[in-house]
């Protein structure tokens, strides 16, 4: 009996710790993930002494489209390929995120505060005097705040998935483990393969909408040297978005679910549809969290019609 527990112990706890102490370093450098990752429309500029990462093609009215928690610009790449003929699409990743800098952050910055000024600087520095603002998750969460401090900016909002009410809930849906400060520990050495293929495919409702090729750029993204940092300090932050702003939202606002979504339950859409008024709520079916990667034709079709009747 005693061999046995022994053997137990040795296979549940000591083999996975021992693991993680001693696995290779996944992290990768800034450079080698900027030389697979960016494309012809890649663009950099400057905030608080970090390189930003976007992305500018097509013209027309200017849409920004903001991804999720530990995305990327590539997120909205199918939706972007529907509209850039008619618009003018930015994509941007978040400071921290994709392959864009957060140098300075910690469990203790401010993000709100933070990201409303990065969001400030952004819009002067692209020259962006009106826009569409489309963001899934945590970027939907940045987009209706963008919304309610920059209004005069905003022609019209897509929440896709939108994080905002119940974020305790969210949080743990969205970041699981990483909110535990000594997981964070363990991946100071990077995401194994394992787990960033995990992140890709655990949001979608229907696996075969995956792209195959999405799992080497996740894994680079994830691992890119800073990321995991930001992921883990916005994990362990403690701060809650204000509810209540979301009330003063006044522009055309298009609220899009997957039903299956498994992050952000569904009735959050009618939470957004109650607090906003004259929003309009699509939801899509077999469709998880990722909505604009699961039916981009429709999204853009859906975008088109409620701008542009």
């Amino acid at each position: 009996m005693k061999k046995s527990f022994i053997l137990v112990f040795l296979i549940i706890v000591l083999i996975p710790v021992l693991y993680a102490a001693f696995r290779p370093n996944e992290i990768l450098s800034k450079d080698f993930v900027k030389s697979e990752i960016t494309t012809p429309h890649s663009r950099f500029i400057q905030w608080k002494g970090n390189n930003i990462h976007y992305t500018d093609e097509g013209s027309g009215p200017t849409i920004l489209m903001i991804h999720g928690l530990g995305g990327s610009f590539y997120n909205f790449q199918g939706l972007a390929d529907q509209l850039k003929n008619e618009y003018r699409v930015i994509r941007v990743d978040i400071p921290g995120m994709g392959l864009s800098d957060f140098n300075s952050c910690s469990s203790q910055t401010d993000f709100f505060a933070e990201y409303t000024d990065f969001f400030k600087s952004f819009i002067e520095q692209v020259h962006i005097d009106s826009m569409y603002l489309m963001g899934n998750s945590l970027g939907g969460m940045m987009s209706w705040m963008i919304t309610t401090r920059f209004p005069d900016k905003v022609r019209g909002m897509v929440l896709i998935n939108s994080a905002g009410y119940e974020m305790e809930q969210i949080l743990a849906n969205a970041a699981g483990p990483l909110r535990w400060k000594w997981f964070g520990q363990i991946l100071e050495r990077g995401m194994p393969r394992l787990l960033t293929d995990y992140c890709l495919w655990h949001p979608f409702a229907d696996k075969n909408k995956v792209n195959p090729a999405e799992y080497g750029l996740t894994y680079n993204l994830l691992n890119r040297e800073g990321n995991i940092r930001t992921l883990t300090s916005l994990a362990t932050c403690g701060q809650r978005p204000d509810t209540t702003l979301i009330q003063s939202i006044k522009v055309p606002t298009l609220i899009i679910w997957g039903q299956e979504d498994v992050i952000i339950p569904v009735a959050h859409a009618e939470k957004f549809h109650r607090d906003i008024p004259g929003s309009k709520v699509k939801i899509y079916s077999p469709c998880g969290h990722m909505a604009m990667m699961e039916f981009p034709e429709e999204v853009a079709g859906e975008f088109k019609k409620f701008f542009n009747p």
